[in-house]
């Protein structure tokens, strides 16, 4: 598989946010705290929101047209129009870690990993209210979070325990998606997740590699190097462009 690097001179480019409707990506910058928007391409890089301290993860609501955001030192979920006006903290309390975040705005739900002391999944309608934890058991380092909004489920990946899993939308009907006994902790630190189609993508930061497996069979098929560079550091952040993820 052929690799491009796209975007450079960016100082610990963490999450990532994919906005098919405009064809555009939104890369958050952990050390400076900031967030850019691209074309897919790189092209057309543009400065959309600072002060952004330690940002975790990034959502985009394709049909509000909204940009959600984690962070760690502020222990905030917030949000902003896409061009990053009207900025708004929609969640300070009860957040210790947050990290990896997904959004489904036909369902009307924001989710989100918590990594603390008190680990979960949790969900929230988009203005914040309705906080609920959907997953509180079994999960330690919760880190990406992703959906399949056809069928409402969550997926998360827990570096902890190695491990991919999902819920419905109501943390019901748990289910263990992948887990691989040879990729033992000391080898092995999943850091972020999606889905396309029957199969699941994983990135890897400490192999610097992105795994695709098979929902179906947990098995990994495929196994992408990811070149460690002094503009490539390791596997982050990971976002499939699939239009049929974002229908109105």
């Amino acid at each position: 598989m052929a690799q491009t690097n796209v975007l450079g001179g960016l100082d610990r480019a963490i999450p990532l946010g994919v906005d098919t409707v405009s064809k555009h990506m939104y890369i958050g910058e952990y050390t400076l705290g900031r967030i850019y928007r691209s074309n897919y391409d790189g092209s057309s890089k543009k400065l959309i929101m600072k002060d952004v301290e330690n940002v975790e993860g990034v959502a985009i609501d394709w049909i509000g047209r909204k940009l959600y955001w984690t962070t760690y030192k502020s222990e905030t979920i917030e949000v902003a129009t896409l061009d990053g006006k009207y900025r708004k903290v929609l969640i300070y309390a009860g957040l210790e870690y947050p990290r990896g975040m997904a959004v489904d705005p036909i369902a009307g739900y924001l989710f989100w990993s918590d990594w603390g002391a008190a680990a979960a999944i949790e969900r929230c309608s988009l203005d914040g209210t309705n906080r609920v934890s959907l997953v509180k058991d079994k999960i330690t380092w919760p880190q990406g979070v992703t959906l399949d909004t056809n069928q409402e489920l969550v997926y998360w990946i827990d570096a902890h325990h190695d491990t991919i899993s999902s819920v419905d939308y109501s943390g019901n009907k748990r289910k263990l998606i992948f887990e691989d006994a040879s990729l033992a902790l000391s080898k092995f630190h999943g850091f972020d997740l999606d889905i396309t189609g029957n199969f699941v993508y994983f990135t890897d930061w400490l192999a610097n590699a992105i795994y695709e497996v098979k929902l179906s069979s947990g098995v990994i098929v495929r196994t992408i190097s990811v070149p460690t560079t002094n503009v490539i550091k390791g596997a982050m952040g990971l976002r499939v462009v699939d239009s049929s993820k974002q229908q109105a």
